[in-house]
């Protein structure tokens, strides 16, 4: 059997799997992007019905606005820690890897929320 009748896969296994795990981080994120919404639409819905009072504004806490670029970051090195078992410093280097994630700053804000 000659290397060249070998599949794609065969030949590119790292490749397949950080495939795959980017596909995996994707749909993880779709997920969980999915609850958040629900959560925000149920807040939103309960302030429309409420009568707005001065009482009610200090209660309500608003989270910054993370962007969706840091979002994503923290997905894929939540998979890179719990599936593949790297520690913080093998996340991150895989994260700014030109073959990992290739991110820059999100990698440092995934580093710092990962596992809160």
């Amino acid at each position: 059997m000659s290397k060249d009748s070998k599949s794609w896969f065969g030949r590119h296994k790292i490749l397949t799997v950080i495939g795959v795990i980017v596909v995996l981080a994707i749909i993880g994120g779709a997920a969980g992007g999915s609850k958040s919404a629900k959560t925000t639409d149920t807040s939103s819905t309960a302030s429309k019905t409420a009568p707005a009072t001065a009482a009610a504004t200090p209660t309500e806490t608003k989270q910054p606005a993370v962007p969706a670029e840091y979002k994503y970051a923290l997905v894929q090195a939540g998979t890179y820690s719990s599936n593949l078992h790297m520690s913080k410093q093998g996340v991150y280097d895989q994260l700014i890897s030109p073959y990992g994630g290739k991110f820059s700053a999100e990698a440092d804000y995934a580093i710092a929320h990962l596992n809160d």
